[in-house]
């Protein structure tokens, strides 16, 4: 039997250490990745849920045309996501170079706090809007609006990777921050498809309302969260407390002491010992753009991105569609569960072991995984077996976004981070120009084959177009890691 002593305790040094990390600032990969959850919780709720059903609500009210064609939802849909992206593209390499430049003339990774802070803040403000939006040009106005403000902190948040983590660590960071993301993308969009189930836009509008309220709830307070702790950067963080917490303890196998957070922050190391060892697999200190590579790496995001966001842009219609399913919402969490679910199971060990055998293998393997469960949809005849042809993907998802992202931290410049990694947005209008746009294709394809054995031709073509555009880009991706 445990003494109550010892128990109070363990009590004791797992709040000192929960507070620890809340004082430690960026020292935390916590820390440093919080922000994420709310944002993609917002981006990837109100994209995959909330649009669409405006889309629906502004169609069935009046009919849009555009240069003498009659827009489906499909179009429609692919249109105003395309010009949200547009705004990205422009505003978070801009939002980036600013804070780089701040953050050079004033000094101090802290530099860049303000704009991370103004622009989620204000991500969080103008989502209740959204409830307020009834016609296509204010549904346009206000998704233009989410997207300039929300990237003007993703610009600079780019670069908290490169600014506080080591080089040998960034493929663990990496995970970190894709773990928070896929998790807000998850929990949030999850409950806001639980609310949606109950939505219509007659009988029961205020299902949406509800499903706003909660991302700019969510968004708000890790925003908050994120103020306090990432403005204490400038301060001298105080050694964590000893503790026999499994968890939380900070002894290694090997009897040494170690920091318990998981993270390798140069502002928190002496100089002295910043002297590395360096293994063939750790990426090498990188102070200048590697401009060749990370071109083709831009290029083969952009063909990731493309597979990716026609899925996504279509799943909700597809299912709609060819699995007759009058409600997809009220199916909608067990997708998003098989998806998210394998995403964040393979994000956070993925990065860290790309740390130690390079990132590569680990690229090229996400590209067949994602091809492999596209390809699968393409046979499914019930509900059932998309889950796990769901699943599939979403391990070629986690593989890409973590590694991915952890090789182009590698890649870019120290001096100019958040510009060189906000060019990533324009692989992403480029990607998602081919994936959402295909809502054009599909539409086409789907009148032209109507009443013949291949009804739904277009979502045919648009699963087996994203299939090979995720085996193209694991092949490059492999490519270019070999090559640097």
């Amino acid at each position: 039997m445990v003494h109550p002593t010892r128990i109070y305790r363990r009590a004791f040094n797992l709040r000192s250490q929960i507070a620890y990390r809340i004082r430690s600032g960026p020292s935390s990969l916590f820390n440093l990745s919080l922000y994420s959850f709310g944002m993609s919780g917002i981006l990837t709720g109100f994209g995959s849920i909330i649009l669409p059903f405006k889309v629906i609500n502004i169609i069935e009210e009046q009919p849009i045309e555009m240069l003498g064609i009659e827009m489906g939802k499909n179009a429609l849909l692919a249109f105003i996501s395309l010009l949200g992206l547009l705004a990205v593209a422009v505003v978070q390499p801009i939002s980036g170079l600013i804070s780089d430049h701040v953050k050079a003339s004033k000094g101090g990774e802290s530099q860049r706090l303000p704009f991370v802070i103004f622009g989620l803040f204000g991500l969080s403000a103008m989502t209740l809007i959204v409830g307020f939006a009834h016609t296509f040009i204010t549904v346009l106005l206000v998704t233009l609006a989410m997207q300039i403000i929300g990237n003007i902190a993703q610009g600079p948040a780019n670069a908290l990777i490169i600014d506080h983590v080591e080089d040998s660590q960034r493929g663990k960071a990496s995970g970190v921050l894709n773990l928070m993301r896929f998790a807000g993308a998850g929990i949030v969009t999850m409950i806001v498809v639980a609310l949606m189930a109950n939505y219509d836009s007659n009988l029961s509008p205020q299902w949406m309302w509800y499903g706003i309220v909660v991302m700019a709830t969510v968004s708000a307070a890790t925003t908050t969260y994120t103020f306090f702790v990432l403005r204490l950067s400038t301060r001298k963080h105080r050694a964590p407390p000893k503790t026999d917490h499994p968890v939380f303890s900070s002894a290694t196998p090997d009897g040494t002491d170690s920091d318990p957070a998981e993270s390798v922050v140069a502002a928190d190391i002496p100089p002295v010992a910043r002297v590395r060892t360096e293994t063939a697999c750790k990426p090498k200190p990188s102070y200048r753009l590697q401009r060749g590579p990370y071109i083709m790496f831009l290029i083969a995001l952009a063909f990731a991105l493309a597979a990716m966001s026609a899925i996504q842009t279509n799943a909700l219609f597809f299912f709609q569609d060819v699995l007759e399913m009058e409600n997809p919402t009220r199916g909608g969490n067990y997708i998003i569960v098989a998806l998210i679910g394998t995403s964040i199971a393979v994000v956070y060990p993925a990065g860290k072991l790309s740390d130690h055998i390079g990132r590569g293998t680990l690229l090229l393997l996400g590209g067949f995984a994602g091809a492999a469960g596209v390809v699968w949809l393409v046979f499914i005849e019930s509900f059932v077996w998309a889950i796990p042809a769901t699943a599939v993907i979403g391990i070629a998802v986690g593989l890409y976004l973590s590694v991915g992202w952890a090789f182009a931290n590698d890649l870019v410049s120290r001096k100019n981070a958040a510009r060189d990694l906000g060019l990533t947005s324009i692989s992403a209008l480029l990607g998602s120009v081919v994936g959402r746009a295909s809502g054009f294709g599909i539409n086409a394809l789907n009148d032209s084959s109507y009443g013949t054995q291949y009804e739904y031709l277009g979502y045919d073509a648009m699963l087996i177009g994203s299939a090979t555009a995720f085996i193209i880009s694991g092949i490059m991706f492999s490519r270019v890691v070999s090559r640097n």
